[in-house]
Formats: structure tokens, sequence, C-alpha cells
């Protein structure tokens, strides 16, 4: 068809002879049999080139499947991540909105705590101020109170020596005591050896020598006694007197009137 065609493009000239018109149409089939070698080349070039665009059709429609099952699979994957995110996301606005009624409820109870702890402040600061004015008052007390402790130290110790006076005259008033109780009952059982001895006695009283020292006497009695308000003065001097009669009874009776 090809060949008819170029004939047909082409005017037949007019040949002179048979010989130079089989010269021709040779010349002419040569170049035709060359085109339609190169045609065929040509053919096989492209069915080469076409089999070469197919398989890689083939290997890049085997990729765009892969990469597009890929990305099914991937678009199902963020499909469900999309899917769990909203879940998230509506659990986390949820979870927002009761934190955030949380807080503001917490929010107001912790304005009206400060208020209150604000108030116990004023209260604190308040009761620290008569705290503060009371423990000057004490103080001030405190230290009277240490004036009148000193004083009645000062006293108190005066007292305590005074009463350690007392207790010494008290006790040699005591031996002195009982000395004299002795001497008196030495006395008695000499009166009666005088009364089995002596029968009148009634005339001896005029000749009295005391065998006891009653100046030495006195004046132990005065020593004992000087301390200004003793107690133990009035018992002392009717001691005295009473063993200053029984020794003039006693002097009497080793004595007796001629």
């Amino acid at each position: 068809m090809s060949t008819d065609i170029l004939i047909m493009d082409q005017d037949i000239p007019s040949f002179s002879s048979k010989d130079e018109e089989i010269l021709y149409w040779k010349d002419l089939a040569a170049q035709l049999h060359q085109g339609l070698e190169e045609a065929r080349e040509d053919t096989r070039q492209v069915e080469r080139e076409l089999e070469e665009f197919q398989e890689n059709s083939q290997q890049l429609e085997k990729e765009l499947e892969t990469q597009l099952e890929q990305a099914d699979k991937t678009i199902r994957d963020l499909r469900t991540r999309n899917n769990r995110l909203q879940l998230d996301n509506d659990t986390l606005k949820d979870s927002f909105e009761q934190t955030k009624r949380q807080n503001n409820t917490q929010i107001s109870e912790l304005q009206t705590t400060v208020a209150n702890y604000r108030s116990h402040e004023e209260n604190l600061l308040k009761y620290i101020r008569e705290l503060e004015q009371k423990n000057d008052d004490l103080e001030r007390s405190h230290r009277a109170m240490m004036t009148s402790v000193s004083e009645f130290e000062s006293k108190l110790n005066s007292a305590i020596e005074r009463n350690a006076l007392l207790e010494s005259e008290q006790d040699e008033a005591r031996a002195m005591v009982q000395r004299l109780k002795d001497e008196a009952r030495d006395l008695r059982q000499e009166m009666k050896i005088r009364n089995r001895e002596v029968p009148d006695n009634d005339k001896c009283l005029e000749r009295v020598r005391s065998p006891i020292d009653s100046n030495k006497l006195k004046v132990e009695m005065e020593t004992q006694t000087a301390v200004p308000g003793s107690p133990l003065k009035s018992k002392l001097n009717l001691a005295y007197r009473r063993t200053k009669s029984v020794s003039l009874a006693l002097n009497c009776m080793r004595n007796p009137p001629t």
C-alpha cells in the first residue's frame, strides 16, 4: 500500500527504451526495498520500545498498585488514627471541661479559704498585740514581784538567823533546866536525909548560906536571856527563884540553930 502511494506520488517518466525502463524500475524497487527495510527496522525499534514501555508500564503499574495499596493502607491507618484522635480529643475535651469546672470550684473554695485565713490572721495579729501588752504587764508585775521576793528573802534570812539563835538559846536553856532539875533532885534527897537527922527546922531560915553559887547562877541566867524579847526569860527566872528557895531551905537544914 505504501509502494502504491510512492508510485502515485511520483510522475512516471517516458522511456526511450526497454532497458532504460527496466533500470528505472530496478532503482525504484531498490529504493522501495531499502525504505521497507528501514520501515521494518523502525517498526522493530518501535516494537522494542513498545515492549520496553509495556514492561515499564507494567512495572510502573505494579509499583503504582503497591503504592496505591500502601496509600490505601496509610489512608485506613490515618482514618483509624484520626478516629482515635478524634475520640481522644472528645475525651480530653470532656476531661478539660470537667477539670475546668473542678478548678473553678477549687478556686472559689481557695478564695474563700484565703479570705478566712486573712480574717484569722488579722484576729491572730490582734491577739498577739494583746498578748504583747499582757506580757509587758506581766514583766512589770514580775519585776515588782522579784523586788518583793528579794525583800521577803532578806526578811526570811533575818528570821532564819533569829530562829537559829533562839534554837541555840533553847538548847542551852534546856541544858540549864536539866542541870537545875538534877540539882533540885539532889537537894530533895539531901533534904529528906536532913529531915531524918534534924527534928526542928522552923528556926533555921535566918541563918542561910547557900551551897549553890546563887550569884553565879543569876549571871548565867542573865547571859542566856540577854536577847531582848526572849520567850525563855520568864521561865528561867521562875526556875531561878524556885532553886534559890530550895537552896535556902537546904542550908537551914544543914546548919540548925543552937
